[in-house]
């Protein structure tokens, strides 16, 4: 049997027809490496400093990272809708300098830090397979499933489907039976984890304060952070998840709420994985 774990070169997927384009998630992204970038330029304190940053920008859909790769190199990268990713390659790379710009403190430590490699470009993040097992084969992290990477999921999706799909394949192995419904417990689990991580990311997108409000408020802060690390493949519907998505319900439907003119243009009813 195969086991395809090829990443976003999705091998299998693109050979078997499987692959399916995210209709919500239209995201690209321009982003580059910086040396010597001064971390505590938005951190509160010294502790935060090598933090992973998301920072909000006043662009519909769009946000940045700062991800420390080592102690002298920092990531950033700008992720944003497709329709505001055209024009030439100047063209982009102004945009991304436009939205920095946004953040004076962040837009300040990048002018003071050293470009150390060009900026690279990434589109057609979010997509889906009609099914991610099949007779003698099972796609694994990427291979199965790229949502959006504002929470880098990657990784945690990538070990998951490891760590799940191993006890499987080891099962068929020992029956000698490599049918797809050999993979079911995998598929299903797998699924409902990446259910829960798009139903997630489709509430930042919508309303990102929304994130904000919960992870600072000490009755759901855990909650949220087990989100975050990957505690989503054992609750078909995670009590925090259903709050938000029922408060983002509640600010659509009432046009003198405080937040809804914060709203972005994804709809609650839009969050829906591929099958």
């Amino acid at each position: 049997m195969v086991a395809d774990a090829s990443g976003r070169h999705t091998l299998l997927g693109n050979q078997l027809k499987l692959k399916v384009k995210d209709p919500i998630f239209d995201q690209y992204a321009i982003h580059t490496w910086f040396g010597d970038y001064d971390r505590m330029a938005l951190a509160k304190s010294k502790t935060q400093e090598d933090y992973i940053y998301i920072h909000f920008l006043p662009i519909s859909n769009s946000w940045i990272w700062q991800i420390p790769i080592t102690d002298q190199i920092t990531s950033i990268g700008v992720v944003t809708q497709k329709k505001n990713f055209t024009g030439s390659k100047q063209d982009r790379e102004k945009f991304f300098w436009e939205c920095a710009a946004s953040r004076p403190s962040l837009t300040d430590a990048l002018r003071r830090a050293q470009q150390v490699r060009p900026f690279r470009e990434e589109g057609d993040y979010s997509y889906a397979m009609k099914q991610i097992c099949g007779d003698r084969f099972v796609l694994l992290g990427d291979a199965a499933r790229f949502v959006d990477p504002i929470f880098s999921t990657g990784v945690s999706i990538a070990l998951n489907s490891s760590r799940f799909a191993h006890r499987d394949i080891l099962t068929a192995l020992e029956r000698n039976d490599f049918s797809r419904a050999s993979f079911k417990t995998f598929e299903d689990t797998i699924s409902l984890g990446t259910k829960n991580w798009y139903d997630f990311i489709g509430v930042y997108y919508r309303l990102n304060v929304l994130f904000t409000y919960f992870i600072t408020d000490k009755r759901y802060r855990l909650d949220v952070l087990k989100l975050l690390q990957g505690d989503v493949y054992d609750d078909a519907r995670p009590p925090v998840l259903e709050k938000m998505r029922k408060l983002v319900a509640d600010v659509e439907q009432n046009p003198t709420h405080c937040w809804h003119e914060l709203l972005d243009d994804l709809t609650a009813d839009a969050f829906r994985p591929q099958t």
